[in-house]
């Protein structure tokens, strides 16, 4: 897939922010509710119960200057296979992802259902959607109880604000697997995966904000 400059510029960005990210693993606590208090955060959310214990977590959210219901359709069509993730392509590329990020909303994409795959990458196995409710939110979980992978869940919502306005969140859950030894825990827990996670997940959101304000007031 072609990048252009403006594309490897901002990989480049978002590799020096995964950089820093795994250098100062004590930023973890405020990164992890990045566009929250550290109150709205750990407050219930939908999918929960799915990953009830979380080894680990984060919650992310952006505020966006449209209606709920203008900027779900680019929160729904998020998937390698669709949309890509609105983030950098450049270095999801880098790890074989195949994503091209969408500027437009796809309607065949973008109606999610209980059931339908969420992936992340072409040789892994698709998260599953749970729970769907258009315009609000919905929930993938993935891996199983007991399961040599970790067991995971990624909730996507979209709430209304005040003047037209709405907020998109993203709330990441992982359980580890009992099994899973010290180097395991480093690589799928909290410094190498939310180091990275939270500089691609941020992109997101900023990404969906970007393309659902431009339609808005185009």
């Amino acid at each position: 897939m072609h990048a252009s400059a403006r594309d490897l510029g901002e990989g480049l960005l978002g590799a020096a922010g995964i950089a820093l990210d795994l250098v100062t693993p004590f930023l973890r606590p405020v990164r992890a509710h990045w566009g929250l208090t550290e109150e709205e955060a750990a407050a219930p959310h939908p999918g929960d119960g799915l990953v009830a214990h979380p080894d680990w977590s984060w919650t992310h959210a952006v505020d966006i200057a449209v209606p709920p219901l203008a900027a779900w359709p680019w929160v729904a069509q998020v998937g390698q296979e669709k949309a890509g993730f609105y983030s950098y392509a450049v270095l999801e590329n880098l790890v074989g992802c195949q994503v091209e990020n969408a500027d437009r909303v796809h309607e065949e994409w973008a109606q999610p259902r209980v059931g339908d795959g969420l992936r992340l990458h072409p040789d892994m196995p698709p998260l599953s959607l749970v729970e769907v409710v258009p315009g609000a939110h919905m929930v993938a979980l993935g891996g199983t109880e007991g399961g040599p992978m970790p067991r995971v869940s990624w909730l996507f919502q979209v709430q209304p604000l005040p003047a037209g306005r709405c907020r998109v969140k993203s709330r990441f859950r992982s359980r580890l697997p009992a099994s899973a030894g010290a180097r395991e825990r480093l690589v799928m827990g909290p410094w190498l995966t939310e180091g990275v996670g939270f500089v691609m997940d941020r992109r997101m959101l900023l990404g969906i904000k970007e393309r659902a304000e431009a339609a808005w007031q185009g």
